[in-house]
C-alpha cells in the first residue's frame, strides 16, 4: 500500500512532504524494499520534484544507509543510468559514464550489493557493462569469467562479448607496456600507437557496440 501511495502522491502533485511519509513507511515495514526507493527516485526526477542532483543524493543514501539491504544499493546505480539518459547523443552518455565520480559510485553501488547478495549472479552483466562503458578494463576483466549465458545478449552475443574482451586484455597490455612492464609482450599484441588510435576511434571501441544495453 505505502508504495502505491507514493505513485498516488506524485500524481496530486503535493510535493514532497506526502511522499517522504509514504516512503518511510515502506522502508520501516520492510528495509529492503527496493520498490519503494524506484518509486521515490522517480519522484525526484527533474520532471517531477527533484533533479539529476537529487536523485544521485538519494542513490548515495540508498548506498550508505547500513539499515537498508536487499536490491536497495542499486538505486545509485539506477540512479546514474536514469540521469545517464538524459543525454540524446550516445558519446555524451558514454562521456558521463567515463567520468571519475560515476564511475565511483557505480562501483560502490555493485559492490555493496554483491556483498549483501553474494550469490546474485544476476547482477554481473550489469556491473561489467559499466566497467566497460567506463573504460575500467582491469574491472571489466574480473567480471568477464562471470559472464555465461543469456547474460551474452547484453553485449550482443556472446561472439561480439568475446571481442571485447579481446579489446580490454590488449589495452591492459599495452597500458602494462607504457608503464615499463610485460616487456616480454607477446608479438601478437597491437602496439601502442594502435591503441591509441582504437581507443580514439570511440566509433569502433565496444563501450559504443553495447551502448543500447544498460551500460
Amino acid at each position: 500500500i505505502a508504495v502505491k501511495m507514493i505513485t498516488v502522491k506524485l500524481g496530486q502533485g503535493r510535493g514532497r512532504e506526502p511522499m517522504e511519509l509514504w516512503f518511510n513507511r515502506a522502508m520501516n515495514a520492510d528495509p529492503g524494499d527496493y520498490e519503494a526507493c524506484c518509486a521515490k527516485l522517480n519522484y525526484l526526477t527533474s520532471g517531477w520534484f527533484g533533479s539529476d542532483d537529487d536523485m544521485i543524493a538519494f542513490g548515495r543514501e540508498c548506498l550508505n544507509n547500513t539499515n537498508w539491504d536487499g536490491r536497495v544499493p542499486l538505486v545509485l546505480a539506477d540512479a546514474h543510468t536514469m540521469v545517464r539518459s538524459h543525454f540524446v547523443n550516445p558519446l555524451d552518455q558514454i562521456k558521463y559514464t567515463r567520468q571519475p565520480q560515476v564511475w565511483s559510485d557505480l562501483k560502490a553501488s555493485y559492490d555493496r550489493y554483491l556483498t549483501l547478495n553474494p550469490n546474485a549472479t544476476d547482477i554481473y552483466k550489469d556491473y561489467a557493462l559499466a566497467a566497460c562503458s567506463a573504460r575500467k578494463w582491469d574491472a571489466f576483466l574480473k567480471l568477464a569469467p562471470k559472464i555465461h549465458g543469456e547474460d551474452y545478449r547484453a553485449f550482443g552475443g556472446e561472439t561480439s562479448f568475446n571481442k571485447t574482451v579481446q579489446y580490454a586484455e590488449n589495452m591492459v597490455q599495452n597500458r602494462n607496456r607504457q608503464n615499463g612492464k610485460n616487456q616480454n609482450a607477446s608479438s601478437q599484441t597491437i602496439t601502442l600507437t594502435d591503441a591509441s588510435q582504437f581507443e580514439n576511434n570511440v566509433t569502433n571501441t565496444p563501450d559504443l557496440m553495447i551502448i543500447s544495453a544498460k551500460y
